[in-house]
C-alpha cells in the first residue's frame, strides 16, 4: 500500500504535510468501522478479525484504509454467536474477556479492539505511555475523566489546529470520542455492534449513554470509570524511580486486593510491595510491560495430563524466567477459592496459560516461609 500501516503516521515523528488531518483520521476511521461490519454482519459466513490494530490497517494513495493480516481470524456460521479458541491478538487491543477460563469469543471482542484504535486515532498516541505521568499514561482512562467533565476537545493530538477542529468539525469529534468509549466497555453485552458504530459514526444515530444497558438507553446512567488493567498498573508502578510515592500512583484496590481492609498491615503498603517486585523484575526498564507473571498474579496452568488447574504467584525470578506458586482449589461454589498448597519447587513461567484479573481477596493469613508478613488466601471471582 503506497502510504503504508496507520501506525506510521500516528506514533512517527512526521511534521507539516506529513501528518493526518482530522478529515483524514475520521475517513479512517469510517472505513475500518464499515469493514469490519461487514466481515461481522454481511459476509455469508461471519468472520471475527482477533487482531485489530493500527498496524493492520493499510493506506492506499487516497488515505483509503484496507484492513489485512486474517491470520489470528476465526470463520463462524452464521447460526454461531460465538466461538471458544485460544488467547489471541495484541496486547493493548485485547479484550478483557479473552482473560475468562475457556473463553467464548464474540464480534464484540473486534468492536473492543476497534474502540482502542479509534482512540489512538483521535489522541495520536499510544494508549499506554508511562512517560506522561499518573493521570494521562493509560489515555483510554483520561478520556473517560475528559469527557465526564464535559472537555472531550482537549483529548486531540495537540498537532491538529484545534480552532479549525473546534469550529468545522466539533459535533464528529465528540461523537467519535463517545463512540470509542461504548467500544471499550467491560461487558460485551454494552458495546454497540459495528454497524451500530458506523451509524454513530455518521450521525445516523445519537451514542447512547455509557454504561447503559438495552433496556436503559432512555435512561442517563452514571458511568462506571475506566481503569487500566492490574498488570499495566503494575508495569507503571515499575516504571517510577521512587517507590516511596508508589501509593499515591496506584488507585486504592487497584492490584487485586491488595489494599483489602481484611488485613491492617498490608493496605496501601501491599501495593507498594507489589509495585516494588514488578520494578525489580523490570530492571528499571522505562517503558517495559512485563511479559511474565508478577507477584499477586492469579495464574490459568496446563497440567500435565493436559487439564487446567489455578495457581497464584507468590514470587519471581526474572533471570531465569522462574516462578513459585501457591495451587488453589474451589472451596464452596463456582466462585470461591482458597489455597491447597503452598509449592517449593519453582516453575518455568511458560507454563502458565494466561493471567486472570478478575480475583478478589477475601482472606489474608500468615504463611510459613513469609515470616510475619500476611499474604493471600482466598479469593472469590467477580
Amino acid at each position: 500500500m503506497a502510504n503504508g500501516s496507520l501506525d506510521s503516521w500516528l506514533f512517527s515523528k512526521r511534521k507539516g504535510d506529513n501528518m493526518l488531518d482530522w478529515s483524514q483520521r475520521f475517513n479512517i476511521a469510517l472505513g475500518t468501522a464499515r469493514a469490519l461490519a461487514y466481515l461481522h454482519e454481511e459476509c455469508s459466513d461471519h468472520i471475527i478479525h482477533l487482531d485489530v490494530k493500527p498496524e493492520n490497517i493499510l493506506l492506499d494513495h487516497q488515505f483509503c484504509p484496507k484492513l489485512s493480516d486474517f491470520g489470528l481470524a476465526k470463520l463462524m456460521e452464521r447460526e454461531q454467536s460465538r466461538v471458544v479458541t485460544s488467547m489471541r491478538g495484541t496486547p493493548g487491543y485485547l479484550a478483557p474477556e479473552w482473560l475468562l477460563p475457556h473463553a467464548a469469543v464474540t464480534a464484540k471482542t473486534d468492536v473492543y479492539s476497534f474502540g482502542m484504535v479509534l482512540l489512538e486515532l483521535i489522541s495520536g498516541r499510544e494508549n499506554t505511555n508511562f512517560s506522561l505521568g499518573k493521570e494521562q499514561w493509560y489515555f483510554p482512562a483520561w478520556a473517560f475523566k475528559m469527557v465526564g467533565e464535559g472537555r472531550p476537545m482537549e483529548l486531540f493530538d495537540k498537532r491538529l489546529p484545534l480552532e479549525e477542529l473546534e469550529y468545522f468539525h466539533k459535533e464528529e469529534a465528540v461523537r467519535t470520542v463517545h463512540a470509542a468509549l461504548l467500544c471499550i466497555q467491560d461487558n460485551p453485552a454494552l458495546r454497540p455492534s459495528m454497524s451500530r458504530v458506523v451509524h454513530m459514526l455518521q450521525g445516523h444515530v445519537e451514542p447512547e449513554p455509557l454504561n447503559s444497558s438495552s433496556n436503559s438507553r432512555s435512561q442517563s446512567i452514571a458511568p462506571a470509570p475506566i481503569q487500566p488493567p492490574r498488570r499495566l498498573l503494575c508495569a507503571f508502578a515499575s516504571s517510577r524511580s521512587d517507590v516511596k510515592h508508589l501509593r499515591n500512583l496506584i488507585p486504592p484496590g487497584a492490584l487485586g486486593g491488595l489494599s483489602s481492609s481484611s488485613s491492617s498491615s498490608v493496605g496501601g503498603a501491599g501495593a507498594v510491595a507489589v509495585a516494588a517486585a514488578a520494578a525489580a523484575a523490570s530492571h528499571g526498564s522505562q517503558k517495559c510491560i512485563p511479559p511474565w507473571p508478577v507477584k499477586g498474579d492469579v495464574i490459568l496452568l496446563r497440567g500435565p495430563g493436559g487439564g487446567d488447574y489455578y495457581g497464584v504467584v507468590r514470587d519471581v525470578r526474572s533471570d531465569t524466567k522462574q516462578m513459585r506458586l501457591a495451587l488453589l482449589h474451589r472451596v464452596s461454589s463456582e466462585s470461591r477459592w482458597s489455597v491447597r498448597e503452598e509449592e517449593t519447587m519453582w516453575r518455568h513461567w511458560n507454563e502458565s496459560i494466561k493471567t486472570l484479573d478478575f480475583w478478589v481477596v477475601l482472606r489474608w493469613s500468615t504463611v510459613a516461609g513469609h515470616g510475619y508478613e500476611k499474604v493471600p488466601v482466598e479469593w472469590t471471582v467477580k
